[in-house]
């Protein structure tokens, strides 16, 4: 009883994985800083800010043409508004060159892309024409009597 036990609850959440709504993309932020030897904590932000929007700019660019087109045209909208798309984020890496005064951080960045490929659907071109202009389907069915039948011998074995 316990290994039917065991075995559904690996499968349940071996599916609730599937199911989730984030997808995970990285991000690379670089700013010049102004100090002597490490950068404030308002460029440490930009660049963290810089590295979230090469993070989404990477996933929208990864789901086709059309779809970036779409996007192109709300991305503002979702850049100011990142903490609503950005379920996490993680630093993989920061490197502080402080002989050029460069500092650079690679983020690993949990989105939540049904929220933004809902927003990019309902602000589209298609969605957004009046009745009117919408195009309607026709569809047309042929039918043919048949003028003659040929019959072959049935096989024998």
């Amino acid at each position: 009883m316990s290994l039917i036990r065991f075995v559904s609850m690996v499968m349940v959440l071996l599916v609730s994985n599937i199911t989730y709504a984030e997808v995970t993309s990285k991000g690379v932020g670089e700013v010049e800083y102004t100090g002597w030897k490490k950068p404030k904590a308002e460029e440490v932000r930009k660049a963290k800010e810089l590295a979230l929007q090469s993070a989404l700019s990477r996933w929208a660019s990864s789901q086709g043409g059309s779809f970036l087109k779409n996007f192109d045209m709300i991305r503002d909208r979702v850049e100011s508004s990142l903490s609503e798309y950005v379920l996490s984020d993680t630093i993989v890496d920061e490197k502080t060159d402080s002989s050029a005064k460069v500092y650079r951080v690679v983020l690993k960045v949990v989105l939540d892309d049904v929220r933004i490929k809902n927003l990019v659907s309902d602000s589209s071109v298609v969605s957004n024409v009046s009745e009117d202009d919408r195009s309607y389907m026709t569809f047309v069915f042929v039918s043919r009597r048949q003028t003659s039948v040929q019959s072959f011998d049935q096989k024998v074995y």
